[in-house]
């Protein structure tokens, strides 16, 4: 849980949700894997 009691004082604990952090860096690893290979294009040939 987020918050606990402890010796009659109200303690909480600050836990990190790293799910979002990881779903923003599996996104941004698709969208380097798929813009590399078009960075590399010579598109005037």
């Amino acid at each position: 849980m987020a918050a606990h009691l402890g010796k009659g004082d109200l303690q909480e604990t600050h836990e990190i949700n790293v799910a979002p952090f990881i779903d923003v860096m599996l996104l941004l690893l698709i969208i380097f894997m798929v813009a590399a290979p078009l960075a590399t294009l010579d598109l005037l040939a």
